[in-house]
């Protein structure tokens, strides 16, 4: 049986082959084939028309005269002149207003030193708005160097000579040595960005304290010392906490409850170091 089960495969083999290679059915064949081919040919075709159809359309897209930029907002500058900023931003008047890209834009502005965040937006058809909001100084670091005094601002970044004018009657920072000067850049020296902290918080709460600071001494390696204009010698901690900035207000309160006039207060230990003017 299984012999005869072999036989009658191999009948239907040769039959197979014998019926596919009749002429017509090489035909049919070859006819199929064609047609495949022609259908990727007409794809590839319609593909590349497609192509150079959306490259024509996009050409005229980013060209056409309503979607050009036409004119360039800034707002809320402080000190940098407008033509500043939108040179920095490097944005031109003939650029697409759809085809701008606004996060390089942002990323260009806010590399320069005075410029603390940027906000680019679009206003359609044609206009491009630029808000920035400026770094400001609070402080001043007086160079021993004998070059330029650095403004700073309460982030410790040194900011543009152009704040310098501004920065005048600010508390000035000294005894720092060999300060190397590189705007939209921190001092080395990591308690110029503690006493900044420290000296921001004391400006917001001023009218409780009623300090007016006027100098930062860091001349001792580990020392972040205070002067103000009635007290000769405040000494933080060499690292911020804002308990110390709780410790120094009930400190000024009980002094001014006993109408005694200090001359030094030791914040840097558990127990504050009171040592009152002598008379």
């Amino acid at each position: 049986m299984s012999f005869h089960g072999n036989n009658v495969s191999k009948m239907r083999l040769e039959i197979n082959k014998n019926v596919a290679s009749r002429p017509a059915v090489q035909k049919k064949k070859a006819a199929k084939a064609f047609k495949a081919m022609v259908i990727t040919i007409l794809i590839g075709v319609t593909l590349i028309a497609l192509s150079i159809t959306g490259i024509i359309l996009f050409n005229e897209f980013i060209s056409h005269p309503d979607f050009i930029i036409k004119k360039v907002c800034v707002v809320d500058n402080q000190t940098i002149d407008p033509l500043t900023i939108v040179k920095i931003s490097g944005i031109r008047t003939n650029m697409n207003i759809y085809a701008t890209s606004l996060a390089p834009i942002t990323e260009r502005l806010e590399k320069h030193p005075d410029i603390k965040i940027a906000k680019v937006s679009k206003k359609h058809p044609d206009t491009i708005v630029i808000k920035v909001i400026e770094r400001e100084p609070i402080a001043v670091i007086v160079n021993s160097k004998g070059h330029y005094d650095i403004p700073v601002d309460k982030d410790g970044i040194m900011l543009s000579e152009n704040k310098m004018e501004y920065a005048l009657h600010l508390p000035k920072i000294t005894g720092l040595r060999n300060i190397a000067y590189h705007p939209g850049k921190k001092p080395d020296d990591p308690r110029v960005s503690v006493a900044l902290e420290y000296l921001d918080t004391l400006k917001h709460i001023k009218k409780n304290t009623f300090i007016n600071v006027r100098k930062i001494n860091l001349e001792k390696p580990t020392d972040i010392v205070f002067q103000s204009a009635s007290i000769n010698k405040i000494i933080f901690t060499s690292e911020y906490s804002h308990d110390v900035i709780l410790k120094l207000i009930r400190v000024i309160n009980a002094l001014r409850f006993q109408r005694i006039n200090a001359d030094k207060i030791d914040l840097r230990f558990a127990n504050v170091a009171v040592t009152p003017c002598l008379l």
